[in-house]
């Protein structure tokens, strides 16, 4: 990569070994020079000799080397496609970039004076394109937006997306399940309150004051809360190494999380105000109850009082409407993946496998690489197996644009069609692809230098070049209006190459044979050989071609469409296990909170069956009020989705954050789920002997 003489300071990093590029080296000619990453100083030996080191390449001069960047540090994705190993000098003074005003290929940096809005540098930024515009109205035609644009953007939010949506709705998603695990608790310690109210009374009676009884009872939670959390700590580090394998393309310096003491010490601290906050309403409960009337109970228990009874069926509500808004949402997210995963890519990638390969050091001139991609192609084709071949300079689905050149339908007379991919394909590249041809024909061998210039567009791009016309014949110039006119010679389906997600931007296709210029290029091969067999041959005639072009390996075409829906399957998988977490979580609470009221009613469900009543109607009894409880959760817990509709809406693909159907699936799933956790204390209830039960009496 290259970096103009301002970016490291912008930056602010320092050098780990040796200096920075002086100004004198930023000039043209001004010096054959080099920076490493700390990676590729790790990899090449980690030699603290190696300033003043010379590169060998070929091709070119050799470089020397004048330090190595700080460890750690990394471009961000949004201003280069892959990290660089090593860096060079922009000379910004070149014919290139200091007199063109159609050169476009540079990623510009800043850092905003404190107190500046993102906001108010875009207004600026519009403002100097005005300006740029009326002083250069030749260089600048008018475009789609009728005017020149420049885009100002955060870096953060060009580094990390969604992405801190994503964690901030994981977090709610870990804040609601921790809830219902904490409700479950505190009705499962208000349950065990009522058979403890003979031994705190007996305490009270023995002259144990009631704050002392409190800060006992507060204790057993918060060590119930600590042991939790340990326990939570073990599984946590045993599988953090899973969750980064999962989202490592996902978040962010994902690779640094660890359970360190800052971990250690969050854990902790929600374990004990967990444990006290839900522990305090028993605690509070159970040690206000009266010595006298508990005594004259004769060691058993006395009834449950309604506020206890009010409060655990609250605590059932609660947590029913959480778990009805975590699976509605790992439900939406569900239905997105899959519709995602239906969608066209505009290609078939399986049996297709690609090499990417660099030649720019290895050969400068454009005529030199169009010559040695000639042979490798025809190498390739004669591999045994290998049904078909060609290259391409940007595979798809890649999520980035190699190159967007504006495209001027009928030259510089007409408007500037922006936000094209532009892309250089070699002969049979449709076919070995297997995009649609719509209309037309493809690239052949004879597309060269001696024939005449010719394009492909894709659907999208002819739409927007000339809506309902037949664009076959059609004429444009590209990057310059000025430049030679290039001929359609046909249309093709379109190809998503900024992921499923995102809808085609249009691609405007060149023949290699005519633009030779590309620095690297992805040979497709699409071949029913297994990888490694291929991989092999492959290696071996790049050895034998030319030596000093490495091999890089083989990508599979179906393993990238695979990637681009990692963040979705991450999304839905994480939600899924959450909500199903917070379904068992549900329905245990409830199973347990009716059996314990069946328990606590075994009198007067004796007293109901020595006066008649049948076993149906018993069961009935108890599955009404479960169901009565599970239904006011699901009311509350789907208003609740609704609320929070707006803040899944963004991840969603082919599925409102309201869907009926889907919502409607949830709660059927919620109600059986409930009827099944209701069976159990039902049963128990049926099975009540009415001369047991009034014996007790």
């Amino acid at each position: 990569a290259r970096l103009s003489s301002d970016v490291l300071p912008i930056f602010r990093v320092v050098p780990f070994l040796g200096r920075f590029f002086s100004p004198e080296e930023y000039q043209a000619g001004g010096g054959l020079v080099a920076l490493l990453s700390y990676d590729m100083w790790r990899e090449w030996g980690a030699d603290p000799e190696i300033v003043g080191r010379t590169l060998s390449t070929t091709g070119e001069d050799d470089l020397v080397v004048v330090g190595v960047l700080p460890e750690g540090f990394e471009a961000p994705a949004a201003t280069l496609m892959e990290p660089p190993g090593v860096w060079l000098p922009l000379p910004v003074d070149s014919e290139a970039y200091a007199t063109s005003r159609t050169s476009r290929a540079l990623r510009v940096v800043g850092r905003l004076t404190p107190g500046v809005t993102v906001e108010q540098a875009r207004r600026e930024a519009e403002t100097l394109a005005v300006a740029l515009a009326t002083e250069n109205p030749d260089a600048y035609r008018k475009t789609e937006a009728g005017h020149l644009t420049i885009g100002v953007a955060s870096l953060q939010e060009q580094t990390v997306g969604k992405t801190g949506d994503v964690v901030l709705i994981l977090l709610g998603a870990t804040g609601f399940l921790l809830l219902i695990a904490c409700a479950n608790i505190a009705n499962l310690l208000i349950a065990k309150a009522g058979s403890r109210e003979h031994e705190i009374a007996l305490r009270s009676a023995l002259g144990a004051g009631r704050g002392r009884m409190l800060a006992q009872l507060l204790t057993e939670s918060i060590l119930l809360g600590v042991l939790g959390g340990v326990l939570g700590v073990i599984m946590a580090w045993t599988l953090v190494r899973a969750f980064q394998i999962l989202g490592s393309s996902e978040l962010p310096r994902l690779a640094e999380v660890v359970v360190d003491h800052r971990a250690l010490w969050f854990a902790f601290a929600v374990s004990v105000v967990t444990g006290t906050l839900f522990g305090l309403a028993p605690a509070i409960i159970t040690s206000r109850v009266s010595p006298a009337t508990s005594l004259k109970a004769g060691g058993r228990s006395s009834s449950v009082g309604a506020g206890k009874s009010r409060l655990r069926r609250a605590l059932i509500v609660v947590e029913t409407a959480l778990a009805v808004i975590l699976l509605s949402g790992a439900a939406l997210l569900a239905t997105s993946y899959l519709k995602l995963q239906q969608v066209d890519p505009g290609f078939e990638a399986g049996d297709l496998q690609a090499v990417e390969v660099g030649v720019s050091v290895a050969y400068p001139s454009p005529e030199r690489r169009a010559g040695y991609f000639e042979e490798l192609l025809r190498e390739v084709k004669a591999l045994p197996g290998v049904d078909s071949a060609s290259f391409v300079s940007m595979l798809p689905v890649n999520g980035y644009t190699f190159w967007s050149p504006d495209v001027f339908p009928g030259g510089g007379d007409g408007v500037t069609i922006e936000g094209l991919d532009g892309l250089v394909a070699g002969p049979g590249h449709f076919e070995t692809m297997r995009i649609e041809v719509i209309s037309g024909r493809g690239f052949l061998e004879w597309d060269d230098e001696n024939s005449g210039e010719v394009a492909v567009v894709s659907r999208t791009a002819a739409d927007r070049l000339w809506p309902e016309e037949d664009p076959v014949g059609k004429r444009i110039a590209i990057g310059d209006p000025d430049s030679s006119l290039v001929t359609v010679v046909g249309v093709v389906a379109d190809v998503h190459n900024m992921g499923l997600a995102s809808d085609p931007r249009g691609q405007i296709y060149l023949p290699h044979g005519q633009n030779p210029w590309p620095p690297q290029m992805w040979v497709v091969v699409r071949s029913g050989q297994g990888g490694a067999n291929l991989a092999n041959s492959f290696r071996e005639i790049m050895r034998r071609l030319n030596p000093n072009i490495p091999f890089e390996g083989l990508t599979f075409l179906s393993d990238r469409v695979y990637s681009s829906v990692q963040r979705p399957r991450f999304n839905a998988f994480l939600w899924a296990l959450f909500a199903g977490t917070a379904l068992l979580l549900a329905s245990v609470g409830v199973s347990a909170t009716l059996l314990n009221s069946v328990i606590q009613r075994t009198r007067e469900i004796g007293l109901r069956v020595a006066l008649g009543a049948t076993d149906p109607q018993v069961f009935r009894m108890v599955i009404r009020e479960g169901l009565w409880l599970t239904g006011l959760g699901l009311a509350i817990g789907l208003a609740g989705t609704l609320a929070l509709s707006r803040l899944l809406a963004s991840f969603l693909f082919g599925v409102t954050a309201t869907d009926p159907v889907v919502l409607a699936g949830v709660c059927m799933v919620l109600a059986g789920v409930a009827v099944i956790a209701c069976y159990v204390p039902a049963r128990h209830a049926m099975r009540m002997s009415p001369v047991q039960a009034l014996r007790a009496e």
